[in-house]
């Protein structure tokens, strides 16, 4: 039968996929118009420069290289644009990335303390606290405050626990010849942090392969974890789930 603590590691598998799909829909869009974009732009950059300038507009106008110019103009915002949906996508799947763990480190905590008893171990405790709690019920809490902090550390950090607490040789991985890679997660931690801040925006040339790699991580951390605690997806609950966007005014 499947359990309430089952059912939240599915949870956070579906939530991650919602965010995904907006990812992708977006990607994908821009791929299907970009051939065209450049051309589609060309008339309205034309419109925009003759109504900027007004009066002025003939004095400056060069016939034979105003083509050229558009175009160029055109090609420019295209890169540009490029490489905003490069820097929505970096910071959108880190942050549901960086969720999920978040979200696996107390479920790890919810169902097997144990395995942050280590970290514990040498807190104090009250003594009035001593008498009249459970140790089991001790170690909940303080295991459960132990995921919430750790939450605050870098991706990279985090994936390493688990895989340190829970990954067993036995455990295949999606797909199976996939191997986890530390060092390219704390890459993307740290474009991550720049294009957020505002440092900059990034054309990542090789974006879809990063995708694959981060979507691939997140799959066999999740066989990871279900092997440690032995818990199963239910692919019939993705079925059922719909596409939901929630719209908010400013």
């Amino acid at each position: 039968m499947e359990s309430d603590l089952e059912r939240q590691f599915q949870d956070i598998y579906l939530g991650v996929a919602k965010n995904w799909g907006f990812v992708q829909a977006l990607r994908e869009c821009f791929e299907v118009s970009s051939p065209s974009i450049a051309d589609d732009l060309t008339p309205d950059l034309d419109r925009s420069i003759r109504e900027t300038m007004g009066n002025d507009f003939p004095r400056f106008f060069n016939p034979p290289a105003h083509p050229a110019i558009l175009q160029r103009m055109a090609e420019d915002k295209t890169a540009l644009a490029r490489s905003a949906i490069d820097s929505a996508s970096v910071v959108i799947i880190h942050a549901a990335l960086d969720e999920a763990v978040n979200r696996y480190l107390l479920l790890i905590a919810m169902a097997e303390p144990t395995l942050w008893e280590t970290g514990v171990c040498e807190e104090t405790v009250p003594m009035k606290t001593i008498k009249q709690v459970p140790y089991a019920d001790l170690l909940l809490k303080k295991a459960l405050d132990a995921a919430r902090e750790f939450g605050h550390q870098s991706l990279k950090k985090k994936v390493e626990w688990i895989l340190g607490r829970c990954y067993r040789n036995d455990c295949p991985l999606s797909p199976p010849e996939f191997r986890f890679d530390v060092d390219r997660l704390k890459t993307f931690d740290d474009l991550r942090h720049k294009v957020a801040h505002g440092s900059n925006c990034a054309t990542v040339t090789n974006m879809d392969e990063v995708l694959l790699f981060l979507w691939q991580t997140l799959l066999s951390l999740q066989d990871v974890i279900g092997n440690r605690l032995g818990f199963k997806q239910d692919p019939t609950r993705e079925l059922k789930r719909q596409a939901e966007v929630r719209s908010v005014q400013l």
